[in-house]
């Protein structure tokens, strides 16, 4: 389905290679029940870039083993199912955008961005007792990669958008009169033909207006999570952090975004969070305070981790 894509972009997206076939069969194989750590480490294996992957991450400083894992099945083991099939989908994701779209950089800001969004999307989706929060995290992390394959198919309008979203502008409506589409959607209809999992693709596609979509829950989820991202807490504002740029004028660009914004969402607070939405997940503003503290220091041991499957280089 277009959700009002051009039909130009459209046929680009249509173009787009499937993932790799390991990729697709690992994340199946780990959904069930019955799979087993020996059946998974054998099919990785078959990928010699993934399974290098999911061993570094098991080795990172993250875990702080005094030993080297050097078996991809303990290292499959450690790491669990679940996190196991968030570094393989992630991974090859973002490697498919490389290899078809040309999307390399290193992108600090945009994957620190998404990796504070995803570890929101599991704290939120645990508070509001929703099901396997993991499918929130992917959620989360995934949520802006439409803007990855816009930036590399237009450059200079890309450039415009963020320069008009560091003046305060809304980035999705100059998006809409840039490319009659916005990075949501463009990141759903990437996702759908990816044939990643349905609540995945309209969590992505829809979280800039949940109620659009047919299953709103996930697309809530991350709408909620990426106002949570965009609040500084007091530490960020004395240290001038996500603070910084609030007087009116347009901080720097870092990474191609304005430091003031999370990719769209200018600095918020609890207030501007839809109260409505909340109860739709059974969840409040009072609720969401608690989160934030929590979420500090998720994103760093987050960060340790997911930059091994995405490949991001962090300072």
């Amino acid at each position: 389905m277009s959700y009002g894509i051009p039909p130009e972009l459209l046929k680009r997206i249509e173009r787009l290679p499937p993932l790799p076939d390991v990729a697709r069969r690992a994340a199946k194989l780990l959904a069930s029940p019955r799979a087993s750590a020996q059946e998974v480490s054998e099919l990785i294996s078959s990928d010699p870039v993934l399974a290098s992957r999911l061993l570094s991450v098991a080795n990172s400083a993250y875990y702080g083993l005094p030993q080297r894992v050097g078996n991809l099945r303990h290292a499959i083991m450690l790491l669990g199912f679940n996190m196991v099939r968030n570094l393989v989908l992630t991974s090859s994701v973002c490697t498919s955008l490389e290899e078809s779209l040309g999307a390399k950089g290193d992108h600090y800001r945009f994957w620190y961005h998404s990796i504070a969004v995803a570890v929101h999307c599991r704290l939120v989706a645990q508070a509001a007792a929703l099901p396997q929060p993991e499918e929130f995290f992917l959620v989360g992390l995934l949520h802006d990669l439409g803007w990855l394959a816009l930036k590399s198919w237009y450059p200079e309008g890309v450039a415009q958008a963020l320069e008009a979203a560091a003046r305060g502008e809304e980035l999705t409506e100059v998006e809409m009169d840039l490319f009659e589409t916005n990075h949501a959607v463009v990141g759903g209809a990437l996702l759908e033909r990816w044939k990643l999992p349905t609540m995945i693709v309209e969590g992505v596609r829809h979280h800039h207006l949940p109620l659009l979509s047919p299953e709103p829950v996930p697309a809530i989820v991350a709408y909620v999570s990426d106002h949570l991202s965009a609040i500084p807490l007091p530490a960020d504002e004395e240290e001038g952090g996500a603070a910084e740029g609030a007087e009116g004028e347009a901080s720097e660009l870092e990474d191609g975004m304005p430091a003031d914004t999370a990719w769209g969402v200018h600095v918020s607070s609890l207030d501007e969070i839809d109260e409505g939405l909340l109860k739709r997940i059974n969840l409040d503003r009072n609720k969401l305070a608690g989160l934030l503290e929590n979420a500090r220091p998720q994103i760093a041991r987050a960060e340790s981790l997911m930059q091994f499957s995405v490949g991001a280089k962090y300072p």
